[in-house]
């Protein structure tokens, strides 16, 4: 007799097998035991052999990790007097162990166990707790790792699981606290067999108490995407600019840190000019926020690089060769320089080409093309350019010049008519083909005869109007004028201009006014930042880049732009390929080079969009999610919003959709769900500085009249939102945005009747109704408003989404 034992690794997924035999004769099939245990995620099969164990005598169970048995039958053949019991169990997806057992032989027992290694952390591994309040706080530890993987990670508090189920991901908030008082908390992490880790990670956390300089433990923090900026970079040094820090008490103080050396501190400026560097040298900068209580805030770092030592060559100016400055296509307004040759810099390196009108000393346009369209000039009036070539080290050439002067209007009335070259022809639904970039004036004034709407087809990229042909159509309620181009169009209602205002300012008769249309596509190095701005941010353009401008000038060519309008003002962008449900209109800012919403609907060949101002729009596809907003039920309308560029994660993978909002966050989310231009300077809270990252939001918000101060003078920009203010601001926003509701005391108590305690609302009962009636807002239950409870981040992605579907800012 001899006592064998037989070990053999079944698969993959399989630890270890552990087999147990007992003494019995060797028979020629092998001694008792497991044969071809094999587990393919799925099914779980294999074979027993015995000589002594009564047939139908072997039962298989297989044990799940929570203890739960799945049993499996076992058949049998005989061999030459030998047992083959065969067993196969499908559908099983995680079990922890098999057992084989023999009733007739009581310690024959064959276990094999599948996933004995337990979840680990490593030594460095730490549970933290961020945002401490009295009575809240939130809990973050890092990914646990396992020989199969981790499932889940229970939370405990002082001893007890908190909540009823197991917790997924790598954060917890624990709410319900008392202030000043010491908890331990305590985080597991398990596997799919229910292993759990030996090692748990433990951190005992004491809430804030009330605060004050001697026991303030709470330390300054950023705002949403902090950025530490350098400007005024040169090879000795550089100036740092960041954000202003908030505090439960005050921030007191900025600490900078230079290669990990501390530079010096600042009380109240948000800049520090840093000198003695050294050209060509990267450096590592930081900046800590401190209060009162020495609490130090998160570092903000950023690496820079002085600009390398230039040197330049002495003579060695760009050469014109045989080239020849030239002048072409020439209108009343306009013509078009051209440089028969490039200039040749001394090193091969580019050249640009800076254009000078008359003396003037600063360049009228700075191009690398060989061509330049000037317009805007007056008819029938000489002028002298200028063309100097500049290569990258800042080498000058000799100056190219040519004289030419513009054509005279011809016509009747000073601005053609009958009988003159006009450029312009009627067509048979009223419009007006415009191609030579010049408006007929009475062309133009007959157009609005019989409607207060006319069509200008203008080919090109410019469209110059005469106010005379404005006047009598801008006395009429609702007159608008449309100008069509192949790269968009605008919709101009005339009440957008007060054309005596306009005039004064400008020094002419009204009726010797004229205003310049731009609606023109982007090109070379500008059209290009906007390409490589749109590829950074992870979309894909949908569309060209297009600048729309107006420019009002006098008879001595004195101009002025007109920037902003209040009230929106109706474009259209055409679209290179189909938009998806993602698509957006976007502002972009050349001097940051950063984009920002512009209410915009599609269809599948343009983008129509309003906006209260005019600047350079583009149409991008953008996608943008977050990890911690799977499960969650406003993830639709999160990422939407994330999309378009109106909200922004607590982190670049994180929303935090369950956390609180303030008031300043809020009035930034409405404000970028406008489309507005932020002014600081209107935020006149004695509680908002000019430097605070949400004052030109705040400011924005104030002139559209969105948000209001309290009594003191004080905006409270940190303090939590209640979901009545909420609805109070998403309720302006509508209204700001041409959203009507009619509504009067007897319709605000029947909207409000249902919930049991509208009693609360303590001010906005008429903006609470309006939200419940335009389908703005709900309520938490079918019987409660809950409008004294604070608002947090995905309630106002909701509403701001319901308000955008409302007002048509959104498709």
């Amino acid at each position: 007799m001899s006592k064998p034992t037989l070990m053999k690794k079944v698969s993959q997924l399989l630890v270890t097998v552990l087999l147990i035999s007992l003494l019995m004769p060797i028979i020629a099939l092998g001694a008792s035991g497991f044969k071809n245990v094999t587990y393919n995620g799925q099914n779980v099969g294999g074979t027993v052999y015995s000589d002594t164990y009564k047939p139908g005598g072997v039962t298989v169970s297989i044990y799940g990790p929570n203890g739960e048995i799945t049993t499996a039958t076992a058949t049998y053949s005989v061999y030459n007097s030998v047992y083959e019991y065969n067993f196969t169990k499908n559908g099983i997806g995680t079990y922890k162990y098999i057992e084989v057992k023999a009733p007739t032989v009581t310690t024959n027992t064959y276990k094999v166990t599948f996933d004995e290694v337990a979840p680990s952390w490593t030594n460095s591994d730490a549970l933290t707790a961020t945002v401490v309040t009295q009575t809240s706080l939130t809990l973050n530890w890092p990914a646990a790792s396992d020989n199969k993987g981790v499932v889940s990670y229970h939370v405990y508090k002082n001893g007890g699981l908190l909540g009823t189920t197991t917790v997924s991901g790598l954060t917890y908030d624990v709410t319900g606290l008392t202030a000043a008082t010491p908890y331990d908390f305590k985080v597991v992490a398990y596997d799919a067999v229910g292993n759990a880790s030996a090692t748990p990670l433990i951190k005992t956390v004491t809430t804030e108490s009330v605060p004050g300089p001697s026991h303030d433990t709470t330390a300054p923090a950023w705002p949403n995407a902090p950025e530490l900026k350098a400007t005024d970079i040169a090879q000795t040094s550089l100036k740092l600019e960041w954000p202003q820090a908030t505090d439960a008490v005050g921030v007191v103080g900025y600490s900078v840190y230079k290669n990990g050396n501390l530079l010096g501190k600042t009380v109240t400026e948000l800049t520090y000019s840093v000198t003695g560097l050294t050209a060509d040298t990267s450096y590592d900068f930081k900046v800590i926020a401190y209060d009162a209580a020495n609490n130090a805030s998160s570092d903000l770092p950023l690496t820079v690089k002085t600009k390398a030592e230039e040197v330049t060559p002495v003579n060695k100016k760009p050469t014109w060769g045989d080239s020849s400055l030239t002048v072409s296509d020439i209108t009343v307004d306009s013509l078009t320089l051209t440089l028969s040759k490039a200039a040749t810099s001394f090193d091969g390196s580019s050249v640009t080409y800076e254009v000078y009108q008359g003396t003037s000393t600063t360049p009228s346009y700075k191009t690398t093309a060989l061509t330049q369209k000037v317009t805007s000039l007056a008819a029938n009036t000489s002028y002298t350019f200028s063309v100097v070539a500049v290569d990258e080290h800042g080498n000058r050439s000799d100056a190219k010049t040519v004289t030419e002067k513009t054509r005279a209007y011809t016509g009747v009335g000073g601005f053609g008519g009958p009988g003159g070259s006009t450029g312009n022809t009627t067509n048979s639904d009223g419009s007006i083909n415009v191609t030579n970039g010049q408006v007929d004036a009475n062309t133009l004034k007959n157009a609005f005869a019989n409607k207060t709407e006319a069509t200008l087809v203008v080919k090109g990229d410019t469209a110059t109007i005469p106010v005379s042909a404005l006047l009598d159509a801008a006395k009429k309620s609702g007159s608008a004028l449309v100008i069509k181009t192949d790269n968009g169009s605008y919709v101009l209602p005339l009440s957008l201009f007060d054309f005596d205002a306009l005039a004064k300012d400008l020094g002419v008769a009204v009726g010797d006014l004229k205003f310049t249309v731009n609606i023109k596509k982007l090109a070379g190095n500008d059209a290009k930042s906007v390409t490589d701005g749109v590829t950074a941010a992870g979309g894909t353009s949908l569309s060209d880049a297009v600048d729309f401008s107006i420019t009002f000038e006098g008879k001595d060519g004195k101009k002025q732009n007109v920037d902003s309008f209040k009230q929106y003002v109706k474009r259209t962008i055409p679209l290179k390929s189909k938009p998806g449900k993602n698509a957006v209109v976007l502002m972009y800012d050349p001097a940051t080079k950063t984009f920002s919403f512009v209410p915009g609907t599609f269809s599948d060949t343009e983008a129509t969009f309003s906006r209260t101002g005019n600047s350079v729009y583009t149409v991008v596809e953008y996608s943008k999610t977050f990890s911690d907003i799977t499960t969650h039920w406003a993830k639709a309308d999160i990422e939407l919003l994330a999309s378009k560029m109106i909200v922004n994660g607590a982190t670049d993978t994180a929303f935090q959709a369950d956390r609180n909002i303030t008031r300043a966050e809020f009035a930034a989310l409405v404000v970028r769900s406008l489309g507005l231009t932020p002014v600081a300077s209107a935020a006149k809270f004695s509680d908002v500085k000019s430097a605070d990252w949400y004052a030109g939001a705040v400011g924005a918000a104030v002139q559209a009249g969105i948000v209001n101060g309290y009594e003191d003078g004080s905006f409270r920009p940190q303090a939590q939102i209640s979901r009545e203010e909420l609805a109070a601001m998403v309720v302006r926003a509508y209204e700001f945005a041409g959203g009507k509701v009619a509504i009067d005391q007897a319709s605000i108590t029947k909207a409000l009747s249902k919930y049991n305690d509208a009693s609360k609302i303590v001010w906005g009962q008429k903006e609470v109704a309006i939200a419940l009636s335009a389908g703005l807002m709900n309520g938490m239950t079918d019987t409660t408003l809950v409008t004294d409870g604070q608002a947090t981040r995905a309630e106002a992605a909701t509403m701001l989404k319901r308000f955008l579907s409302k007002v048509g800012f959104i498709n």
